[in-house]
């Protein structure tokens, strides 16, 4: 992933590659999370004035964005099947490529197309319904389809590095040592 430095010291996330700046780019794996801010200032050879907590969170915040302009693009391009009977539809036809169930929904994960999409690896949970619907102009959505390859790779991604990011950033937090979480952060990741 690239990191941008600004003028000030300061550094933020570039998922996409394409903001100006000068650039450094690092793994997104747990290791090199880990190594921030330290690994970006020997690559801008120059102290970075963000904090490891400021850019995890910043990155969490990023991929968090990224996830939700893959939703609107594949929605504005009809490759969504939304709700339970469509996304059962789409999974038995060999239409879905994944398939996104709200964290709130446990009925949803129940569906044995969903169960089936899981144990392919080929769903995760995501959100609320109430975030999933008002993503797609509806009050809520359980579960939804995503009907392209290239998009849900994409929408995967960002969802795994949001995660990624905020299990960092709580293992990073002083005020998190000695407590105990979920498995996650508390996320409940379907994959």
């Amino acid at each position: 992933m690239r990191w941008v430095l600004g003028p000030e010291g300061e550094v933020v996330p570039d998922l996409l590659g394409k903001s100006f700046g000068r650039g450094a780019w690092t793994h997104s794996s747990r290791d090199c999370l880990g190594a921030l801010p330290q690994a970006l200032s020997r690559s801008f050879r120059q102290e970075v004035r963000t904090s490891r907590a400021q850019l995890l969170e910043h990155l969490a915040e990023a991929a968090d964005h990224r996830a939700v302009q893959l939703l609107g693009a594949a929605r504005r391009e009809g490759r969504l099947a939304l709700g339970s009977t469509p996304v059962q539809a789409a999974v038995k036809r060999g239409d879905a490529a994944a398939v996104v169930v709200a964290r709130d929904a446990q009925a949803a994960a129940a569906l044995p197309e969903v169960e089936r999409m899981v144990r392919t690896g080929q769903a995760a949970a995501w959100g609320t319904k109430e975030r999933l619907g008002a993503l797609c102009g509806r009050p809520e959505i359980a579960v939804l389809a995503i009907l392209d390859g290239r998009l849900a790779q994409r929408l995967f991604g960002a969802i795994a590095m949001a995660l990624r990011a905020s299990d960092a950033a709580f293992d990073a937090a002083p005020e998190a040592r000695g407590k105990s979480r979920s498995p996650r952060g508390g996320h409940s990741e379907v994959e």
